[in-house]
């Protein structure tokens, strides 16, 4: 709904008119939906009348409200882990393969740690996200630069050294802050182009800020003199994409007035450009995504397309609701029977005491009595049970939950239970990968196209390296990255993927790939995993556990790295004959001249070539085990 505060459109600014519009006739029934999803999810039933007589609310008898509505949500969002596991394929190229490789994998590891970083320093964004995906309906991922540690542009005829200077700063600051803020913004804060959510044209975002606020940031002292600094104005900023000649539009009102206008920062000009004629790129800092629930058509109004979980299900909660109201209060009075006596006076010096143990004594004209109420019928557990039973299939809550079914009495039929049930959340599992996907792919564009500078995330990822960088001429227009989020019963289903994928390759060799065998099954970086296969198998050879005793009889070191060397040049005696042994160029060891390729750590026959031939290096293999 518009606030009152608006009587009526200001005429003279059709970009707030438009907002105005929007929020009133386009997007105020879904605000309202989500509001009155928001109640249910908070147990704050609004028809609690119809569930208890107005009477006995009066008397302070509550009504009986179960978690019902909070589980669906809580068990549903938990069952979904936000942990996203990024694949970055390689760019094709017909040279260089292993370069690109390499590139990929770095590129991987740097959005892992971003990822995680964000986590570490801003929250979960994600992890909020699919809660608003599963209650509201609606996921929106803000990303944000940190324009505030960013130094500014040079100007145009600014000199060489001074640019230089600029780029020097840049990449400190890129090699020292977190340059991003990722954040979940509410659903009921956001206005979209209604006629593409997926890449909008422009979004509106709108919330309240203190009168304060406003006089210290924006003046408007003669719009605000009504008002006290505790009282708060509506905030609205409009973000336009940048497209053809236009860079994109930032623009702010505030309670109305318009205080800022500007160019969208996330913009660049593409190769199509020229000096007369720039042509831009770019996008707003929103990631909008649907739960996959709601209606698909292209007419679909706003509460039609996003939809909850909660939504179509309002009844049955109350229905819910009312029976274990009536069954608890008719349990109440029939543990708590009403006591009825005669001839015994209130104000009696001694009166009746009744518990366990207690003795009465009564009079002759005096009469006591219990009277006992109809019991609970059966049928209304039952029906209790069944209501019950019904909203928790609509959400799956009670299965995803891990609590025992009724009527399933294998594992194997419990198991595929699960399976279905998680197929309630591949909707919103989707549009999360979407939107994480999508961020990736703004990220390395802001390096490449705003940034314009070497930047560096410290990595958190364990087992992985403590910081990991990427150039803006790595990226070169490259953005393709793949993301995975799994669900709690995802472990069984990577193993049974897993196992079923290794037996293909087994069946296929040669036919299939084993990286594509390694992908299929599950695992994120086969190249790294390939490698690790062939240190272990090198390392645990014949040959080498020889080495490793004869060294260790020696009491010499054995490290990674130093078996591998020795078992390198065993190798190339055996390959080559002692008298055969090819001298290393002076003032180079001998044992720096030659190094095993992969085939050789499969097949230690092989012929063993040059090291400017070979993609592995002692070095690599031997920090596989540091």
């Amino acid at each position: 709904m518009v606030s009152t505060e608006y009587e009526s459109y200001d005429s003279m600014d059709n970009d707030f008119n438009r907002f105005l519009m929007l929020k009133r006739e386009v997007y105020g029934n879904y605000f309202a939906a989500v509001e009155l999803d928001n109640d249910y999810y908070n147990l704050e039933y609004p028809n609690k009348q119809q569930i208890i007589p107005r009477e006995w609310i009066q008397q302070g008898i509550g009504a009986t409200i179960p978690p019902t509505a909070r589980n669906a949500v809580d068990n549903l969002a938990d069952h979904i882990l936000t942990t996203p596991h990024i694949f970055v394929p390689a760019r094709p190229t017909n040279a260089e393969q292993q370069k690109e490789q390499d590139l990929a994998e770095r590129k991987r590891q740097f959005l892992r740690s971003f990822w995680d970083q964000v986590k570490i320093q801003q929250g979960d964004p994600i992890a909020h996200g699919k809660k608003k995906l599963i209650k509201d309906g609606r996921v929106i991922l803000k990303k944000a630069v940190r324009w505030d540690l960013i130094p500014d542009f040079p100007a145009d005829d600014a000199s060489r050294k001074e640019k230089l200077a600029y780029r020097r700063e840049l990449k400190k600051i890129g090699e020292s802050e977190f340059l991003w803020s990722i954040t979940n913004c509410p659903t009921e804060t956001i206005i979209e182009d209604p006629s593409d959510c997926y890449d909008p044209k422009y979004v509106y975002e709108f919330y309240k800020i203190y009168v304060s606020d406003a006089r210290r940031m924006y003046g408007l002292d003669d719009h605000l003199a009504d008002y006290k600094d505790t009282d708060k104005v509506e905030y609205v900023e409009m973000w336009t994409k940048p497209y053809g000649d236009s860079p994109g539009e930032y623009v702010i009102w505030c309670k109305g007035e318009r205080v800022h206008e500007g160019i969208n920062p996330y913009h660049w000009e593409t190769a199509r450009s020229t000096e007369e004629n720039p042509v831009y790129s770019g996008y707003v800092p929103y990631v909008i995504r649907d739960s996959g629930w709601g209606e698909i058509s292209a007419e679909a109004k706003p509460e039609e397309k996003y939809v909850g979980i909660l939504r179509y299900v309002h009844p049955m909660l109350e229905t819910e609701a009312r029976q274990l109201t009536a069954v608890d209060i008719q349990m109440r009075f029939s543990t708590f029977a009403p006591v009825i006596t005669k001839n015994i006076s209130e104000d009696n010096d001694a009166p009746i005491e009744i518990g366990p143990g207690k003795r009465i004594n009564l009079m002759d004209d005096q009469e006591i009595r219990f009277e006992s109420l109809p019991e609970v019928p059966m049928s209304s557990f039952n029906l209790i049970n069944k209501v019950h039973d019904y909203t928790n299939e609509l959400s799956k809550a009670n299965i995803l939950s891990g609590n025992v079914q009724r009527g399933v009495e294998t594992a194997t039929e419990a198991d595929m239970n699960v399976r279905n049930a998680a197929a309630k959340l591949e909707g919103p599992n989707n549009s999360l990968r979407s939107a994480v996907t999508v961020m990736n792919r703004r990220i390395l564009q802001c390096i490449e196209n705003i940034i314009e500078a070497p930047v560096t995330v410290f990595g958190g990822i364990k087992g992985g390296p403590s910081s990991v960088s990427i150039k803006p001429n790595e990226i070169s227009g490259y953005y393709e990255t793949y993301v995975e989020f799994f669900t709690s019963d995802q472990a069984a289903l990577d193993a049974r993927n897993a196992r079923l994928w290794a037996d293909l390759y087994a069946v296929y060799q040669g036919v299939l790939s084993p990286q594509t065998a390694m992908e299929k099954g599950g695992i994120e970086n086969p190249q790294e995993e390939l490698m690790k296969a062939s240190v272990a198998r090198l390392f645990l050879s014949e040959p080498a556990e020889q080495v490793r005793i004869l060294m260790m009889l020696n009491g010499l070191q054995s490290s990674a790295e130093d078996v591998l060397v020795a078992y390198r040049n065993n190798l190339l005696g055996e390959a080559l004959g002692e008298n055969e042994m090819p001298m290393a160029p002076e003032g180079m060891p001998q044992e720096q001249q030659l190094r095993p390729t992969q085939q050789q750590m499969f097949d230690p026959t092989a012929e063993v070539i040059d090291e400017s031939q070979t993609n592995v290096t002692v070095d690599q293999l031997g920090a596989m085990y540091r």
